[in-house]
């Protein structure tokens, strides 16, 4: 089976309860303008801390499951979803994300536990590690994450270090060790 397959069975990135409401996608202000041109409006937006470039998706009530929200891109009959293609940064990096570090000094590229995926969770150990190694290095990440510093979440205890970023005078680099 292949990745696209595994991920319309599952969709658990998609769908949120109220608990998880915190997690629901983040959009830079242009793939917000993207997603608006399928259907969206500005008000299925909320801006994300104050920010005036990085927007947080309104779920909505899943039509399938009493008490989850969906993200409002997603075709709950089909599991697909409507802007897949071209899906911000935050769908395309999952299972990971940016998160500060615990002393708040810095940040990294952190991790869900392996099972919360189906993608990671049916891979073996070393396809895991040659997965998190890839998906770390995906190009403009640096970038990226410099010029939207409102993409890094809180620190979350519940997870694991991939690879870490120091704060610089210029913003933000990679540390020069590997987490794992």
């Amino acid at each position: 089976m292949d990745t696209i397959q595994v991920c319309e069975r599952c969709r658990e990135c998609c769908r949120f309860t109220k608990k998880t409401l915190y997690y629901a996608t983040l959009f830079t202000d242009k793939e917000k303008q993207r997603a608006m041109a399928t259907g969206l409006s500005s008000a299925d937006f909320v801006s994300y801390r104050g920010s005036r470039h990085v927007f947080q998706v309104r779920l909505i009530p899943s039509v399938k499951v009493a008490g989850e929200y969906v993200c409002p891109l997603l075709d709950e009959q089909t599991h697909r979803c409507r802007i897949y293609e071209h899906r911000p940064l935050d769908c395309r990096l999952w299972p990971f994300f940016f998160m500060r570090s615990r002393n708040g000094r810095g940040a990294l590229l952190a991790s869900f536990r392996k099972d919360f995926c189906g993608i990671t969770d049916a891979m073996k150990k070393k396809q895991y590690e040659s997965f998190m190694r890839e998906n770390s290095d995906l190009p403009g990440l640096l970038g990226f994450i410099n010029r939207y510093p409102e993409f890094i979440w809180d620190y979350e205890s519940y997870t694991f270090p991939v690879r870490f970023l120091k704060r610089v005078e210029t913003g933000y680099v990679w540390a020069d060790d590997r987490a794992s």
